[in-house]
């Protein structure tokens, strides 16, 4: 039985691979950094935990895979996420050594699902709708543009994953709807990657999914999105269309023929105005492959047997053989309804259920398809937030020495941590480092893995009414190399200490919290929540200093409020 490696746990489009191929009798083993509950699916022969997090340490994570394929015979390895792609690409020559790589394209084709910017430029060239855009590399250049730009926008960086130095940094989609929250989205991403201010278009999304071998597209399915989260989000109800819908088939065929795509991708669209504008390309495995397995479309075996089992079948008619299906999520639909709490949609989201009678609807999440699988993954969730609600974390941080109870005299070092490293750290380490910083090596981080974001507005406009100036900070990430050559680290917050043993951090008598009780995140909100947070925390400081015995608080420090 030959083992295909799946590289990336989620429960939709790996589910989805793993359960095709599976049932057309291969092994499969999942690798994932985190545990899973697929770990339980019947569709699931190993799960391999990797020690390390991909994201955080790309080449550890890389000795450790390779170990596995040098010790298993794997026929096939298949990036199932975006993480997936940018760790296989940057180590292919290595890992092709020891297994075959499917999905994988080279450099000057992967680009175009890797860089929206490039594949928004070659679409325009072909003739292929899509939205107006405007690309911003700089946060100089945005100053210069911001008083032009139409509210509401859709601003997309044009990386969704990308590697710099050893870390995966990933990035998101957001439509912002005023120039303050606007210019506080650049500061945190425009030093990392560049973006795109797309115009807003109404409309549903749609998808074509297909296999193509060198541009040459051999099997094909489109679908539609009927429902997705309200604001925006994942889609949970999906039928399949006829792939000259929208003239779908038309422009996603001259693409793929011009970018010379090899493997399986779905290109993403949105319907507006019943004209499709070209949005992305998923070049990995995607949310709503059930749409095809259901119409009779299964991508992930035909991959597997055009690529590895070198199958001489060709398909000449990709659009022959049309099944209309509707696949619905329905755990995430309530997830999604519950976070409404709306009862007007609610009860239209209830009164949606009544087609489900229909033998051409299927639920893929249903609990009796998967049952150790569904159950398991639904358990977690329960878990999760009752872990939130009720964690010993807070015990645990209260258990820590306050900053005030200290001895300086030999620390040579101290670091200030909150999650992002652009708000409380950074203020702390900046008014510790001008008003008592001349004996010690003073830093801060997040536990975020996130770098070079600027502060927010509101934090410089708060941090410069205590004397401090934080225009010039770029956030930095923890890390186990950092932990230890730092004497103390100052946390503010039950997560900051439960996000540091994350990291196997396992010495907390380095740790110790900035005041008797957790010191609130003002990200996102207000101006007087962010003077509250800067005050607590100065305060905080200040005391540790009147506590001293062996030192005084020097003459330039600003008075306690």
């Amino acid at each position: 039985m030959k083992e295909v490696c799946l590289f990336g746990a989620n429960e939709r489009s790996c589910y989805s691979v793993a359960k095709s191929l599976k049932k057309k009798g291969y092994s499969i083993t999942v690798i994932s950094d985190d545990f899973h509950p697929i770990k339980f699916s019947r569709y699931v022969d190993k799960f391999l935990k990797l020690s390390f997090d991909i994201t955080r340490n790309i080449f550890a994570a890389k000795e450790e895979v390779i170990q596995y394929l040098r010790l298993n015979k794997v026929d096939a390895l298949i990036p199932i996420n975006d993480i997936a792609v940018q760790f296989i690409s940057c180590f292919q020559q290595e890992l092709r050594n020891y297994t075959r790589l499917l999905n994988i394209n080279k450099e000057e084709v992967l680009k175009y699902s890797h860089n929206k910017y490039s594949l928004w430029k070659i679409a325009k060239e072909l003739g292929i709708p899509v939205p107006v855009s405007k690309l911003v590399s700089s946060y100089s250049e945005f100053q210069e543009l911001k008083y032009e730009i139409r509210f509401p926008v859709i601003v997309r960086p044009i990386y969704s994953k990308l590697i710099i130095d050893e870390r995966i940094l990933g990035f998101a989609v957001k439509r912002i709807e005023n120039l303050k929250d606007l210019d506080n989205f650049v500061r945190e991403r425009i030093n990392t990657t560049p973006l795109m201010l797309q115009e807003v278009l109404n409309g549903q999304g749609a998808g074509f999914n297909f296999l193509s071998n060198d541009g040459n597209i051999l099997k094909a399915y489109a679908h539609e999105r009927i429902n997705e989260e309200w604001g925006g989000g994942q889609s949970t109800l999906r039928k399949s269309i006829p792939v000259n819908s929208f003239n779908l088939e038309f422009y996603s065929s001259k693409l793929i023929k011009e970018i010379k795509w090899t493997g399986i991708a779905m290109i993403e669209y949105k319907i507006h105005n019943n004209k499709p504008y070209l949005i992305e390309i998923n070049g990995r495995p995607w949310g709503s492959m059930e749409v095809g397995y259901r119409a009779g479309i299964d991508l992930p075996t035909e991959m597997v047997s055009e690529f590895l089992e070198e199958s001489q079948e060709t398909c000449t008619n990709f659009n022959s053989g049309f099944k209309e299906v509707f696949v619905r999520n329905f755990y995430n639909e309530i997830k999604w309804v519950s976070r409404a709490k709306s009862f007007k949609k609610s009860i239209l989201w209830l009164l949606g259920l009544r087609v489900h009678y229909r033998k051409n609807y299927f639920i893929e999440d249903s609990l009796f398809s998967d049952f150790p699988f569904r159950f398991s993954f639904i358990f977690n969730d329960i878990k999760l937030i009752f872990k939130n609600k009720f964690s010993s974390k807070r015990k645990a941080f209260s258990s820590l020495p306050l900053l005030g109870e200290i001895n300086l005299k030999d620390i040579h070092s101290i670091a200030f941590i909150c999650k992002g490293n652009i708000n409380r750290s950074a203020f702390a380490a900046a008014y510790f480092k001008k008003y008592y910083g001349n004996r010690s090596i003073v830093k801060s981080y997040g536990t975020h893995n996130d770098i070079l974001r600027m502060c927010p507005l509101n934090a410089i406009n708060a941090a410069r009414e205590f004397g401090v100036d934080l225009t010039g900070h770029l956030s930095d990430v923890i890390s186990p190399k950092k932990f230890y050559e730092i004497d103390k680290l100052i946390i503010m917050d039950e997560k900051n200490l439960e996000d540091l043993l994350k990291l196997n951090i396992k010495d907390k008598s380095k740790i110790c919290r900035m005041g008797k009780s957790a010191i609130d995140d003002p990200y996102g909100k207000n101006i007087q929540e962010f003077r509250k947070c800067f005050l607590e925390i100065k305060i905080s400081i200040d005391n540790l200093y009147q506590k001293s015995s062996s030192l005084s608080i020097s003459s330039n420090s600003v008075p306690i409020c």
